[in-house]
């Protein structure tokens, strides 16, 4: 039961938050804000470009669709890669505003289900990407701070490795080979160890692929 009122209360929280955000643009709201929040159109202007879908989501809007993949993992420095096979889903969630992938395929001989979720905050100006499979219980955090027309953002976070019981730092870079292949090289640090390329990821567009 304690466990349950504190994931609703994380819930709660998090709506809270939300309604917090929103609440300055309610009319009811307007006299609430203090003077020096600035001019009352300039605000409504600010809070309308956080919140609506701009170029960077459109941009994210073309991945939408099935994606073959293959990928190569490199669990350590000096290992041998394995190798596995899976589909992609792209899809567009909350009017246009964040990017959802689901993979599901095979890997080290077992099944692999993983989601992630990209998006690009217009307030701050930050790519960031959220991600969650069936081989950890943890979540994957990585971010780019870089502008809205850069092709190929570097996202840089970390991921708990209990081999270590330490963070990993990791960075990853994408690469467009064409509108229906792409590619994404993700590079690990080890505890006391150079930096090396632990995972490549393949894309191809299914229509592309028949």
């Amino acid at each position: 039961m304690k466990q349950t009122t504190t994931v609703l209360g994380s819930l709660a929280a998090g709506a809270l938050v939300t309604l917090a955000l929103i609440w300055p643009m309610h009319e009811g709201a307007r006299a609430a804000v203090p003077q020096d929040a600035g001019d009352e159109a300039a605000a409504m202007e600010a809070w309308m470009a956080a919140m609506n879908p701009g170029p960077a989501q459109q941009a994210l809007a073309t991945m939408v669709g099935s994606w073959k993949t293959t990928w190569q993992h490199v669990p350590a420095p000096g290992m041998p890669a394995s190798e596995g096979t899976g589909t992609t889903r792209f899809e567009m969630l909350l009017g246009g505003r964040y990017l959802r992938e689901e993979t599901t395929g095979t890997s080290m001989g077992m099944p692999f289900h993983g989601i992630g979720l990209t998006a690009y905050d217009n307030a701050k100006g930050e790519w960031a990407n959220v991600w969650i499979d069936n081989f950890g219980t943890g979540l994957t955090i990585t971010r780019a701070r870089a502008a809205v027309d850069d092709p190929m953002p570097e996202f840089k976070g970390s991921y708990f490795d209990p081999r270590f019981s330490a963070d990993v730092p990791i960075r990853i870079v994408h690469e467009e080979m064409s509108a229906d292949r792409m590619r994404m090289v993700m590079h690990s640090t080890f505890p006391g160890q150079a930096e090396y390329q632990s995972m490549q990821i393949e894309y191809v567009r299914e229509a592309a692929a028949r």
